[in-house]
């Protein structure tokens, strides 16, 4: 994968231009499968304001679990379907509803 379409996506704050070289190092350092995680997550999420893009390559963990409330869900997608990857599922020992996406 290509570091520069990353350093695109992530877009970082301009105080953070001093990390490229080690971002870059920790990147060149990633199985193909996390890069295409990486970058999946900021085309789905968008540019990461106010964080160092070294950290977040070194941080980031490819099988993450998201959860939204039902409401919160509802008030973002105006649906309560299945969509943009998100599932839901009934916790029935607590009686609710959430979202659930694997990100």
């Amino acid at each position: 994968m290509d570091f520069e379409i990353f350093w695109d996506l992530f877009s970082p704050d301009v105080t953070f231009a001093n990390r490229y070289n080690a971002a870059r190092s920790e990147w060149e350092k990633c199985p193909p499968q996390k890069q295409q995680a990486m970058m999946e997550w900021l085309r789905q999420h968008g540019p990461y304001r106010g964080r160092n893009p070294y950290f977040f390559i070194l941080d980031f963990r490819e099988n993450r679990t998201l959860q939204m409330s039902f409401d919160d869900y509802y008030k973002k997608y105006g649906t309560t379907a299945d969509t943009d990857g998100w599932k839901r599922e009934f916790l029935e020992d607590e009686r609710r509803t959430i979202y659930v996406k694997r990100a």
